[in-house]
């Protein structure tokens, strides 16, 4: 649900890009130098590993989070045998 206070806008910046190719180097230079004294700070981000990803969703559609939510995979253990023969099975 939108915030009704809000003013949103879509802006492509890779379309942007390439009608401007000084456009993103134009940018960083603009606003390094606001991170580099701390009058600027990165949005915070928020992990969830994959298996709470319907939390995450949840969370998201509440519309009250700042920053970046970010959806991990959790690593995965094989257990690898010197002696086996392993393949890659390609399902359709």
């Amino acid at each position: 649900q939108a915030k009704p206070k809000a003013f949103y806008a879509v802006v492509d910046l890779l379309l942007e890009a390439k009608k401007d190719e000084n456009l993103i180097p134009h940018l960083f230079q603009q606003v390094m130098p606001g991170f580099e004294e701390g009058s600027l700070r990165p949005l915070p981000v928020k992990v969830y590993p994959a298996s709470q990803v319907v939390e995450a969703f949840r969370f998201m559609a509440m519309g009250r989070h700042t920053g970046k939510l970010v959806i991990v995979q959790e690593p995965q253990r094989f257990n690898i045998r010197r002696e086996a023969t392993y393949s890659t099975i390609r399902r359709s």
